[in-house]
């Protein structure tokens, strides 16, 4: 790095901030799939505990039978 000219300081400078900000880049895709992943994780738990909860719940009310779907939906 020649400190004598100014044009080769500043394509220095530059160089290691387009360094910089493609690490950071690279950071924040890394952090993206790791947070998708886990949403993911997240929403598949949830759906199979919403849909052991609710799954094949048959109840009889008197003569009227009702049947409650996995989503929660009240069925005559």
């Amino acid at each position: 790095m020649p400190a004598d000219d100014p044009n080769a300081l500043l394509l220095y400078r530059l160089a290691e901030q387009e360094k910089a900000l493609k690490e950071a880049l690279a950071e924040i895709k890394e952090f993206k799939k790791d947070q998708k992943s886990e949403s993911k994780l997240l929403r598949d738990e949830l759906s199979k505990d919403i849909s052991d909860k609710f799954s094949s719940q048959d109840k009889r009310i008197g003569d009227l039978h009702i049947h409650v779907n996995r989503w929660g939906t009240i069925i005559p």
